[in-house]
């Protein structure tokens, strides 16, 4: 149990919901049932009884004791009433989830309190019904949490969104939560009774958590206290009859946490990129990505929201195994018998796909100029390790009191700014004071989930195999006035990526140190790096420097003077010696092209020059280290020449050439300021 002054610091700790459970009366929990089928491609579907579970959030928290008696009763009152906590027993966090229980729901209430609805094969959700406002489920099987893993898997469902309005949110994504609930301790109620909540909003209004209640700091006009659930987060549909988003939101950390502080990554202390999980998420909104006509109500779209929908999301890896890393998230529609491959996002230059890629993902925020903490927190491949541990299906309807939904289906930011337009809906809609009095009756059904084997859980299969996420150039744009960009060449699949790899590393050079020949180097504004699963060339032709822009991205960079580097004649190319400006930051490899023999003494000397420059860089070079979440930062120390990387540089900056500009120029200018906590960089001295 983390302590209230760790809480106070905003310090970490596990994260659990805290409260005791209520079963007097009718206050027993009746939860609805729900099916849900387990796929294969050889056996086809068997059916898995389950059922969903009202958030605690949304029960009636009541007293424990009943006033003088010492007896446990239903009637004692409420701890939590119109957005305050009852001071009486809640005068600290730790007493009041000791003296106060979660209500069970019992069948009927799930309908005529809470508006949730038993369907053939699902459930549905109803917006408003009596003072309640939305609703948000969890899946369980017995007494615990229905854990899905899903990495090598697809999971699909049927929607209809068709009594959704613009300002509501029908959604259904998995966050990593505790399988239990976080039941132990003061915590009695457990997964049945809906605790345990955390996504990677990390969001202050959960009530109970880590065996306490959520009452230092409350705000009373918008209930919120002091304390965060964060968690990773994976968004498969949230959407409504105008606009629909598929979204991963990877976290540092290792399953649940409480945050407190900066920890939290609150927009309101201007904190929002500085907490542990990734709030924007690499978002795949059709309408956003250059598609208004996809998706929406209407035969005229391909996608037509005022009939059912059933929505395939596959989670792939680099090796088509479980144990690969997670490297693309596809999506399918199927509607009146056809499957339906998603929109290309059209909006971005050069062929970047229509599914959700790593490459994808930082052109997107490249070219709509937003942060890229998506990269920062560790792109696909932590969001895969969350699906690894195991997530928690949730199914929800609600409003956003905070921006009227327009982040989902209207306009944010500065209006005619690239991706500020996400839905046709007008700015105005959305006000949840308007929402609840002219659409009281919507609602959203969902049904028929399945999961399994990839291809297993739909009928209808697409007649062609899916678009795949060609490797994006996201800088050539930015870069035109330099050179002339050149497409992005084409990349083998991740069935073929072996293979590939097989043949470009044959060679007799050092594949420890990244070292390929020449004449499979990249040309200018190529790709020369894409992280552990990249399959293309890791060096660059003569004439150009392999630049890093981000994380494990680098990018090939006509030297000062050049404009282009074009493949080599046949013939062996002169020796080229080893100068600062080709030192790089990408997993420390070496990759500029180098001659073709190894072992030659030009070579050799070029290598023990590169090394004894490294070593003296990296000995007195002007950098400090901090540690941030386990995660290394480069600090430039005043004065220094790099000092600049603390800002962005200017489009002349990027496009005008500059005698002696290198590599570590280019570098610094784009802002690569931080690097992963595996890998450190050496940087030139100041003199």
């Amino acid at each position: 149990m983390v302590s209230l002054a760790v809480a106070a610091l905003g310090i970490l700790g596990s994260l659990t919901a805290a409260q005791q459970a209520g079963t007097t009366g009718d206050n027993i929990e009746k939860p609805p049932p729900l099916a849900l089928s387990l796929c294969t491609k050889a056996t086809g579907c068997k059916i898995q009884q389950a059922n969903v579970t009202l958030d605690a959030n949304w029960r009636w928290v009541y007293k424990v004791m009943c006033p003088g008696s010492g007896q446990p009763c239903y009637s004692a009152g409420n701890c939590f009433n119109a957005g305050q906590w009852d001071k009486s027993v809640c005068s600290d966090p730790e007493a009041c989830a000791k003296k106060c229980a979660v209500a069970g729901v019992n069948a009927q209430k799930y309908q005529d309190t809470y508006g949730v609805i038993p369907t053939p094969g699902g459930v549905e959700l109803k917006f408003v019904t009596g003072t309640n406002i939305g609703s948000r489920l969890y899946l369980t099987i017995g007494e615990n949490y229905k854990i899905f893993r899903l990495k090598n898997r697809e999971f699909s469902f049927d929607v209809d969104a068709s009594a959704l309005p613009c300002g509501l949110n029908g959604a259904v994504y998995f966050v990593e939560m505790p399988e239990d609930g976080g039941k132990g301790g003061n915590n009695q109620a457990g997964a049945p009774y809906g605790t345990g909540y955390c996504d990677a909003q990390c969001p202050h209004d959960v009530k109970f958590m880590n065996g306490m209640a959520n009452v230092l700091d409350w705000n009373q006009t918008n209930p919120f206290g002091r304390m965060g659930a964060c968690c990773s987060e994976m968004d498969i549909w949230e959407a409504n009859s105008a606009a629909a988003a598929l979204t991963p939101h990877p976290c540092h950390m290792n399953g649940p946490l409480m945050c407190g502080g900066r920890s939290c990554g609150d927009t309101a202390k201007g904190e929002r990129y500085k907490g542990v999980c990734d709030k924007d998420g690499c978002d795949f909104n059709s309408y956003r990505m250059g598609s208004p006509n996809f998706l929406g109500a209407g035969p005229e779209f391909e996608v037509d929201t005022t009939k059912k929908i059933t929505v395939v999301t596959q989670w792939l890896t680099t090796d088509g195994t479980d144990g690969g890393d997670l490297s693309e998230i596809r999506r399918i529609y199927v509607q009146d018998g056809k499957a339906i491959q998603n929109s290309m996002a059209s909006v971005l230059p050069g062929s970047p796909g229509n599914s959700i890629t790593d490459a994808l993902c930082q052109a997107q925020k490249l070219e709509f100029g937003d942060p890229d903490d998506f990269t920062m927190k560790g792109g696909l491949r932590q969001m895969g390790k969350a699906l690894e541990r195991g997530m928690v299906l949730v199914m929800s309807l609600w409003d956003d009191d905070i921006t009227s939904m327009l982040w989902l289906d209207s306009s944010t930011g500065t209006v005619g700014k690239k991706g500020a337009v996400r839905g046709p809906c007008p700015s105005s809609s959305g006000q949840p004071r308007d929402v609840r009095s002219k659409h009281a009756g919507a609602s959203v059904k969902y049904s028929n989930f399945m999961y399994g084997e990839i291809g297993s859980t739909y009928n209808t299969l697409p007649e062609a195999k899916p678009e795949t996420a060609a490797k994006v150039d996201p800088y050539a744009a930015r870069l035109s006035d330099y050179a002339k960009a050149r497409p992005p060449t084409s990349r083998p699949s991740p069935e073929q990526a072996p293979a590939a790899d097989q043949q470009s590393t044959q060679q007799s050079w050092q594949p420890s140190m990244g070292l390929t020949p020449a004449s499979v180097c990249a040309r200018e504004f190529e790709l020369c790096s894409g992280g552990q699963e990249w399959t293309g060339p890791r060096c660059c032709n003569d004439g150009c420097t392999c630049t890093p822009r981000f994380w494990s991205v680098s990018q090939c960079i006509p030297d000062a003077g050049q404009a282009s580097c074009p493949a080599p004649a046949a013939t062996a190319p002169p020796s080229q010696s080893v100068e600062p400006g080709d030192l790089q930051s990408s997993f420390g490899s070496l990759q500029r092209a180098q001659p073709a023999n190894w072992g030659s003494s030009v070579g050799g000397v070029a290598f023990f020059v590169l090394v004894l420059l490294c070593a003296s860089a990296c000995i007195a070079g002007p950098y400090a280290r901090q540690r941030y979440l386990g995660r290394s930062a480069d600090v430039v120390a005043p004065g220094s020449p790099l000092s600049r990387i603390a800002r962005r540089p200017s489009e002349r900056e990027l496009t005008s050439p500059r005698p002696g500009r290198s590599a570590l120029d280019l570098a610094a200018m784009m802002g690569l300021t931080r690097a992963p906590s595996t890998v450190s960089m050496c940087r030139p001295d100041e003199v």
